[in-house]
């Protein structure tokens, strides 16, 4: 059962192995190139305060990003993040550990606010971002055919975190989670 956020870890230290599989991630993005017009990336690397946790300020994290060399082209290319939600400032664990606690009712949102440090209002918002918008998107296009579970609409974050958390642990499920939903299939 699942019973919160992991409770044997600090943000801190979940940080610290988001922002490996971020290297990793970045890494190779940069060694594919351009995904525009094949020319080399060059790193343009930024600071960024993850919001949504206690940590909001504490946590002094770097934004893998590339910008092509290539004249004419010079597009910019943000590799996949586990640390962050897309382009969103919020950081991916608190958002979909959040959502999830919510669609599996184990937490009321008053409980997450507390734990998580989420506003209700946030949550809300959040809520409705993973019952619609989400399902429409082309990330979870791509992410359909490789969802080890029968999930319905309603529970499919909380359904997926539950999965992941159920065959490899709290941490290590958490891990799971949030890198299958960083990286593009």
């Amino acid at each position: 059962m699942i019973a919160s956020f992991p409770q044997k870890v600090t943000f801190s230290q979940i940080a610290e192995i988001l922002l490996e599989i971020d290297k990793e991630l970045a890494e190779k993005t940069h060694a594919k190139g351009c995904p525009y017009c094949g020319g080399k990336l060059d790193k343009g690397y930024y600071r960024r305060y993850p919001a949504g946790s206690p940590l909001d300020k504490l946590l002094n994290l770097i934004r893998f990003s590339f910008c092509c060399r290539e004249e004419g082209c010079r597009k910019r290319v943000l590799p996949p993040s586990c640390i962050f939600f897309g382009r969103k400032v919020y950081w991916s664990c608190i958002i979909l550990v959040s959502v999830a606690l919510q669609q599996l009712n184990v937490k009321t949102a008053e409980q997450v606010e507390k734990r998580l440090g989420v506003s209700l209002r946030t949550l809300r918002r959040w809520m409705a971002f993973f019952r619609s918008i989400y399902l429409q998107s082309r990330a979870w296009f791509l992410r359909q055919g490789f969802i080890p579970v029968n999930l319905s609409a309603r529970e499919v974050i909380g359904g997926l975190y539950k999965h992941y958390v159920d065959q490899k642990g709290e941490l290590s499920g958490l891990v799971a989670f949030l890198s299958f939903m960083a990286i593009d299939p």
